[in-house]
């Protein structure tokens, strides 16, 4: 939504993407006792190296030290 902007977004779509930016700070608030080092950075479109025509598009992708990165969808 931030690339194409859309006319008559259903209500639904728009709270969560307003709620978006506070939910990943609450999200990192809540599991950061868990992690190493946590960190989430906005996403893009990813491609799945194996097979190009297959991607996804997550709000997130998290590292840490511990774990391995994970996609996270808000």
């Amino acid at each position: 939504m931030n690339y194409c902007p859309m006319e008559n977004v259903p209500e639904p779509l728009e709270w969560g993407h307003q709620k978006e930016s506070s939910t990943a700070k609450l999200y990192l608030k809540k599991i950061n006792h868990s992690y190493c080092d946590l960190l989430l950075k906005e996403s893009g479109l990813v491609v799945n190296p194996l097979w190009p025509f297959l991607g996804a598009s997550p709000d997130h992708i998290q590292y840490c030290k511990c774990h391995p990165k994970t996609l996270v969808e808000m």
